[in-house]
């Protein structure tokens, strides 16, 4: 921000800041507990990670590259999925 004047900064630095709460409004209690048990297990064995049952289910899914249970299947075609 070198350079800009002290009303550009601080214009810049408001907006960093209000994506900032948005994204921590968008946190639920699974979302915190995975951070704080992944900070923690990487503080004792950094190989081994914690993924919640949502996180899991991502995972799982693309990995497989498909999603079943409401009837649609998922598939890449000309690298497209």
């Amino acid at each position: 921000m070198a350079g800009k004047t002290d009303a550009a900064i601080l214009k810049v630095l408001q907006k960093r800041y209000q994506n900032l709460r948005k994204r921590v409004n968008q946190f639920n209690a699974e979302d915190v507990f995975q951070l704080f048990i992944n900070a923690y297990t990487l503080s004792l064995e950094p190989h081994t990670s914690y993924m919640s049952p949502s996180s899991s289910e991502n995972f799982d899914i693309s990995m497989r590259l498909s999603l079943e249970g409401i009837g649609a299947v998922l598939r890449a075609s000309n690298d497209y999925t």
